[in-house]
C-alpha cells in the first residue's frame, strides 16, 4: 500500500512551506497575551486569510480552501515546522466553527465564519464557571427568555483569549428545572455589550492568558442562539449520537496534534542540524563527530517513520475503516516519540533549547529557575 501523499497534496505542501518561509514573522511576534501581541497576531491571521490559509479545511465561500483531510494535516505539519505564530483565533476556528457547520443556520454561517477566518472578530470560549470546570453540565450561568432574545447572568472563568477578544460563546442554563445535560442553550455574545465585565487573570509571567467574564442582565438576540433553545448540549456534542460524534472529533484532534508534533520535531531537527554545523568543539563543528551524526540520523529516521503512519491514519479515518482506532493510536505514539527524541537531542546539543519553546507560565517558570540557579552559582564563585 502506498502511503505517500498524492501529487496534489505534495504540491500543496510545497505551496504552504514556500509561503511560510517567505512570509513568516521575523523576528517572532510579541506574546499573544499582551495587547500589542494580540494585535500583531490578529494582523498575522489577516495575512494568512489573504493567502487562503487561515482555515484550509473550510469551504472557499467562507475563506477556506476546501482542503482534504490529508492537506489539512500537511498544513498543520508545515505550520509547526516553521514555528509560525500561535493562532489567536483558535477558539473560533477549532471549537465554534465545527458547531456552526453542524448546527448553525445559513445566516449564521454567512455572518460569522468569514470575519472569523480573517480575525476581524476573535472569539473567546466561555465554558468553565467557578463551580463547573471539568463538569460542564454543572453550569449555573442563566439565560432567561425575553422579547426577541435572552438575558444572560452569571460568571465564566478561565476564558482563553477573553482579555482582548471581541466576542465569546458558551453554554447557559435556560431551564433550571431540567436534568443536568438538558435545559442548556448554546449562545454567542459580544464582550463589549452593556452588562459584560471582563477581568483578566494574570499568569505566572504576569500576562493575562485567561480572564473572568461577569454577565449582568446581558441581552443576546435570538439570532445568536446555536441550535434549538434548551438543546445546547446536543449542539456542543454535534448531535443526538453524542458518543460517536465526540469520538470522531477526538480522532481529528489527535491527528492534528500528531501533525503538530511531527512538524515541530522536523523544524527542531533542522535547527539542531544547523547548530551542529556551526558550533565548534575541539577545533571542528560538533556535527563532524560520529555520536552527533548518529543521534541526528536516529531522529530523522523516527520522523520519517512516523509520517506515513500519520497519513495512513488519515486514510483510515476518512474511510471509516475497522482499523481506524489502531492506526490513529500508532500515529500518535510514533509522532510523539519522534518529537520527544528530537527534543532530547536538541537539549543535549544546545543545553538551553528544547521542543517546548513553550508559551506562557512554563517559560516564566523556567526563566525564574534559571535566574535563581545563575545567582546561586555566581554567589558561590565570587
Amino acid at each position: 500500500m502506498n502511503l505517500d501523499p498524492d501529487p496534489q497534496t505534495e504540491a500543496f505542501r510545497a505551496e504552504v512551506r514556500g509561503w511560510l518561509t517567505a512570509r513568516g514573522p521575523d523576528p517572532p511576534l510579541p506574546s499573544v497575551h499582551t495587547a500589542e501581541g494580540f494585535a500583531a497576531h490578529r494582523e498575522w491571521e489577516r495575512t494568512l486569510a489573504g493567502a487562503g490559509l487561515a482555515a484550509v479545511s473550510w469551504p472557499e465561500r467562507y475563506g477556506g480552501r476546501d482542503a482534504t483531510l490529508a492537506q489539512w494535516l500537511v498544513f498543520e505539519e508545515e505550520y509547526y515546522r516553521a514555528a509560525a505564530p500561535v493562532r489567536v483565533g483558535q477558539n473560533g476556528l477549532f471549537l465554534l466553527a465545527p458547531t456552526l457547520f453542524a448546527h448553525g443556520t445559513a445566516e449564521q454561517q454567512d455572518r460569522i465564519l468569514p470575519p472569523m477566518a480573517t480575525a476581524e472578530q476573535v472569539r473567546a470560549q466561555a465554558w468553565s464557571e467557578p463551580g463547573a470546570g471539568s463538569d460542564l453540565a454543572a453550569i449555573r450561568s442563566a439565560a432567561v427568555r425575553t422579547d426577541g432574545g435572552w438575558r444572560l447572568s452569571g460568571q465564566k472563568t478561565w476564558s482563553i483569549r477573553a482579555a482582548f477578544a471581541d466576542r465569546a460563546f458558551g453554554l447557559f442554563r435556560s431551564d433550571p428545572h431540567a436534568e443536568r445535560h438538558r435545559g442548556l442553550t448554546y449562545l454567542m455574545f459580544d464582550l463589549r455589550a452593556p452588562g459584560v465585565t471582563v477581568r483578566p487573570i494574570a499568569q505566572l509571567d504576569g500576562e493575562p492568558g485567561f480572564a473572568e467574564i461577569f454577565l449582568d442582565d446581558v441581552f443576546v438576540p435570538d439570532a445568536d442562539v446555536i441550535g434549538a433553545p434548551g438543546e445546547g448540549w446536543e449542539a456542543l456534542t454535534t448531535g443526538p449520537d453524542a458518543a460517536a460524534a465526540v469520538s470522531r472529533a477526538m480522532d481529528y484532534g489527535t491527528l492534528a496534534s500528531a501533525a503538530l508534533l511531527l512538524g515541530a520535531g522536523r523544524g527542531l531537527l533542522e535547527a539542531s542540524t544547523q547548530h551542529a554545523k556551526t558550533r565548534e568543539q575541539f577545533g571542528r563543528p560538533v556535527g563532524a563527530f560520529q555520536a552527533v551524526k548518529h543521534a541526528l540520523a536516529d531522529v530523522l529516521i523516527g520522523l520519517e517513520f512516523a509520517r506515513p503512519l500519520l497519513y495512513a491514519a488519515a486514510i483510515a479515518l476518512g474511510g471509516n475503516t475497522p482499523t481506524t482506532a489502531r492506526d490513529i493510536s500508532a500515529a500518535r505514539v510514533a509522532c510523539a516519540e519522534a518529537a520527544r527524541r528530537e527534543s532530547d537531542i536538541s537539549l543535549w546539543l544546545v543545553k538551553v533549547r528544547s521542543l517546548s519553546s513553550t508559551w506562557g507560565s512554563q517559560v516564566a517558570h523556567r526563566a525564574v529557575v534559571l535566574a535563581a540557579l545563575t545567582q546561586d552559582r555566581a554567589g558561590a564563585w565570587s
